[in-house]
């Protein structure tokens, strides 16, 4: 919502505004961390997914999967 509005400001006045919030998420190491951090949360969940069995279950109910098969 924040960004829409931010984005229309924009395009309205037709000139760049800066907002405070976009410096680092333009830096490489933050952007390294989010990302390992994304990745962490999800090996994590399918790891705790396949120790429970719930893994198998999710790929049998996949919906894609009764749309191509």
């Amino acid at each position: 919502m924040i960004v829409a509005v931010h984005i229309t400001v924009e395009l309205l006045t037709k000139r760049r505004i800066t907002a405070f919030s976009c410096h680092p998420v333009k830096q490489i190491k933050l952007q390294i961390i989010g990302l390992f951090a994304v990745f962490t949360y999800y090996i994590i969940r399918l790891y705790k997914l396949s120790q429970t069995g719930e893994i198998y279950l999710s790929f049998i109910n996949f919906p894609l999967d009764k749309l191509v098969f």
